[in-house]
């Protein structure tokens, strides 16, 4: 009895875990639609739908900057997007100052960082890169 009762409430306990996480994964965060080449901009979990077949999550941002007095050289603001697009997706890193631009060829898009709005929105920028004809 005692051991159905504990099955009853990890069971419980996991259903309102993946109920949370989904909310807040994709019901809680704010969504953009837009066109490809056109800037957007993003808060942690936020997310863009660009065009009818691309979505860009922004997942983390994390502050590198240097705080203190002593510091020899400013940091950057770090940036993990998940890109996806039709069952193909990407996840990649940009920095404010270093490596301000990726090329996914997996969903054949560019993302370019484009500025920092404060320190939890960031602005970014998705372009289609054409595919060669040989």
């Amino acid at each position: 009895m005692l051991k159905k009762l504990i099955s009853l409430i990890i069971t419980i306990a996991l259903i309102f875990a993946i109920v949370y996480g989904v909310k807040y994964v994709f019901i809680d965060a704010e969504k953009v639609e837009l066109d490809y080449n056109r800037i957007f901009t993003l808060g942690a979990m936020d997310y863009a739908k660009i065009g009818d077949e691309t979505t860009v999550k922004l997942l983390q941002i994390k502050d590198n900057r240097c705080l203190e007095k002593s510091c020899k050289r400013e940091g950057q603001f770090l940036y993990k997007l998940l890109v996806y697009d039709n069952h193909k997706f990407e996840y990649v890193e940009l920095g404010s100052i270093v490596d301000t631009s990726k090329d996914l060829k997996k969903v054949m898009c560019t993302i370019k960082f484009e500025g920092v709005k404060d320190d939890s929105h960031a602005s970014f920028r998705l372009t289609k890169i054409k595919e060669k004809k040989y």
